[in-house]
């Protein structure tokens, strides 16, 4: 089961988690992997560091907060369907407002 989502964190901590994510990537190289599936993974890795390198620390860290909350929901077996909608749809209002800003 997932852990709760961590206490707010002041700008330090930020950036070491936005380190552990990169280091993360890093380690996400995957030896035995189908050749068409590890040439996707060779493309999306560099852009996806290079997306994390870029983005401001406290909007990335809100967006694995709300990764994290939305993989907890989708674990929670005790949660009825209607339910679990209508988390889903605050969840993605919350990751759509990251990306667009609003």
């Amino acid at each position: 089961m997932l852990k709760q989502a961590p206490a707010p964190m002041d700008i330090q901590q930020c950036e070491i988690v936005k380190e552990r994510l990169l280091e993360l990537i890093d380690l996400l190289n995957i030896p035995n992997l189908p050749a068409k599936q590890k040439g996707t993974l060779m493309v999306a890795l560099p852009l996806l560091k290079m997306g994390i390198q870029h983005e401001e620390t406290q909007k990335l860290l809100r967006f694995l907060t709300c990764l994290n909350e939305m993989l907890r929901d989708v674990c929670d077996l005790d949660c009825s369907r209607p339910e679990y909608e209508d988390r889903m749809a605050s969840h993605i209002e919350t990751m759509a407002s990251l990306v667009t800003g609003k």
